[in-house]
């Protein structure tokens, strides 16, 4: 990302309620209210060594998925019913389909950061 340091005096940081991932998503929003826009170079080219921080299929990826999703739509159009539940059955879906751990500690790891965000729990999270 490139970003105007005006851009950063308007809407402040990123935010650390977030801690590992829609940090990034959060901020173009909140950018956008500010009156500054989005572009995006699809030439761009950008290599992601992804996995790296947390591991592609640690169940700590969908602690945080979950709960950072469910965040983001709240801060950002509101966490309505229907899109409640979207994003809940994704995150389950998407616990399902991954790899690595047990069902049993995937689909437990969306469950953990379901009840985090509706407690308020946010930032650096637990050590699943």
């Amino acid at each position: 990302m490139l970003i105007r340091r005006e851009v950063f005096d308007a809407v402040g940081l990123l935010d650390e309620d977030f801690f590992f991932s829609f940090e990034e998503l959060d901020f173009c929003f909140r950018a956008l209210r500010a009156g500054f826009a989005t572009v995006l170079d699809g030439s761009a080219v950008a290599y992601h060594e992804c996995g790296r921080s947390i591991g592609a299929d640690a169940p700590l990826r969908l602690y945080f998925a979950a709960r950072n999703h469910l965040l983001l739509a709240s801060r950002n159009g509101g966490a309505g019913k229907l899109r409640t539940l979207s994003i809940l059955g994704l995150n389950v879906a998407h616990a399902v389909r991954t790899k690595g751990a047990s069902l049993s500690a995937r689909l437990g790891a969306v469950v953990r950061g379901v009840r985090d965000y509706l407690v308020g729990r946010l930032g650096e999270g637990p050590t699943i």
